[in-house]
């Protein structure tokens, strides 16, 4: 799944994005900047499945959460990270569009994606990274 919202990003917000990886990338980054921004990286964060039902064949119910974590800058902030917020809402607003709504159609996921929440996790130095926060859900099925 993950992939495709890769695929779909690249498809749908670049531009404004100039860069959409996945985790392996962020994680080798490793507290340089990335080669283009705004960035996004997709990252898996959670899966949490219901119990299965009592039938012959089990199927299980998975909420799974991920992340866009977004890295945007702007030279005139002068080291305090405001500017690059504004200059983060347009781009918040492309993934936004391409992914809420999406998935289930598509045959990605068995429900629509869904918008969970936002958060800062650094900002300084004309940079912002912040993470969005998505839901959606599939199934687990026994062959």
């Amino acid at each position: 799944m993950i992939d495709a919202v890769i695929a779909r990003l690249r498809a749908q917000a670049m531009p404004p994005l100039r860069l959409v990886e996945g985790m392996a990338e962020i994680e080798s980054l490793n507290g340089a900047q990335p080669r283009a921004m705004p960035a996004a990286f997709v990252t898996p964060l959670s899966e949490r499945a219901e119990p299965a039902g009592n039938t012959l064949r089990l199927r299980q119910k998975v909420t799974v959460h991920f992340g866009v974590v977004l890295i945007c800058r702007n030279v005139s902030d002068l080291g305090r990270g405001g500017s690059a917020l504004v200059e983060l809402k347009p781009v918040r607003a492309a993934v936004l569009s391409a992914l809420y709504g999406w998935g289930e159609t598509a045959g990605v996921t068995q429900s629509p994606i869904q918008f969970s929440e936002g958060i800062v996790i650094d900002a300084h130095a004309g940079l912002v990274a912040w993470q969005d926060t998505y839901v959606t859900t599939l199934y687990h099925q026994q062959a």
